[in-house]
């Protein structure tokens, strides 16, 4: 297979409609035809990120 460039694909949708499940079923065919894929989400799983996702859902409670 000849080398492409890379490409930069986004999947958006409501939470619960299978974003997530379909972002995995499409890198693993990706992968079956050698290429590479990175599944990324926003905001990230690290720190930050869970602290920007409780901000974002009411859950950040504020310190007195």
């Amino acid at each position: 297979m000849n080398k492409k460039s890379p490409f930069f694909l986004v999947i958006e949708g409501l939470d619960g409609t299978g974003k997530t499940i379909q972002s995995r079923i499409l890198a693993d065919r990706l992968a079956a035809l050698g290429i590479e894929a990175v599944i990324q989400a926003e905001p990230t799983p690290g720190q930050y990120g869970r602290l920007c996702r409780e901000a974002l859902s009411g859950r950040l409670k504020e310190k007195k």
